[in-house]
């Protein structure tokens, strides 16, 4: 497989395909737009060890703090697509 660097599994790395701005501002909104239903389901989901639940809304909560500055977000998303 391909080594891109990663050193842990949490580490966000988009390999899609380029898209212009109004496509990821799209994806980005409907997202946020759900973003209490997302979490809802992370906080009451039973199969999750209360630990990893922590951790997993953890990594939403950054997820949606980075989303806030869309930006950022597509600059990122831009610097690995393909």
């Amino acid at each position: 497989g391909e080594n891109l660097g990663l050193t842990s599994v949490t580490q966000r790395y988009y390999l899609g395909p380029c898209r212009d701005d109004h496509h990821y501002l799209t994806a980005i909104d409907q997202i946020q737009r759900n973003k209490d239903s997302i979490l809802e389901l992370a906080i009451s989901s039973p199969y999750l060890e209360e630990k990893v639940r922590k951790e997993l809304i953890k990594y939403l909560e950054e997820y949606f703090s980075l989303a806030e500055k869309s930006e950022n977000l597509i600059r990122s998303l831009k610097s690995t697509c393909r």
